[in-house]
């Protein structure tokens, strides 16, 4: 395990397809909930400068021929 500080823009970028576990897909957030965690994005992208803790993130890199997908 390699845990550290990352840049949440980093995971979004490049060619990355992301598969969510099904045990993981029956939790779900509010309107209110995401509306709160976009403002909260913009806000952190806006100040570069400054840091957000965002809560922990954890994936697991799976190479296959031809593709790489990152699994949540």
């Amino acid at each position: 395990m390699d845990a550290g500080k990352k840049v949440l823009l980093d995971l979004f970028t490049g060619s990355l397809r992301f598969t969510v576990p099904v045990y993981q897909r029956r939790y779900s957030w509010s309107e209110a909930q995401c509306r709160q965690l976009w403002t909260d994005i913009v806000t952190a992208g806006r100040h570069p400068d400054r840091t957000h803790f965002t809560g922990s993130v954890v994936w697991i890199v799976f190479l296959q021929v031809g593709v790489h997908s990152t699994r949540w």
